[in-house]
């Protein structure tokens, strides 16, 4: 209930001042180039990290990644870059 009331509050916030979304809620944003490169900003830490799938832990819930001779080319605490050959990108809520 309270991320209900805290989410809509944000929400409100982010519409008056043209704020975007991800900011004012607290969203990740992931920027995918071309299928060789993924960059992850708002994390929340490293679930599972192998060279076929990477798991990340989300404000709510987790993104996984999945492909081949994956690699984290840079991890900072709250963004991070995946390098290698993305098949798949999925969101699992919480």
């Amino acid at each position: 209930m309270a991320f209900n009331i805290l989410d809509r509050m944000r929400r409100v916030a982010g519409n008056l001042g043209e704020l975007p979304p991800d900011l004012v809620l607290d969203l990740p944003r992931l920027t995918v180039v071309g299928g060789l490169q993924v960059h992850v900003e708002n994390h929340r830490g490293l679930l599972y990290c192998s060279s076929e799938e990477i798991r990340i832990r989300m404000r709510r819930g987790e993104v996984n990644i999945r492909g081949q001779r994956l690699r984290l080319a840079m991890l900072r605490a709250e963004e991070l870059t995946i390098e290698g050959t993305l098949d798949a990108i999925s969101f699992v809520r919480t």
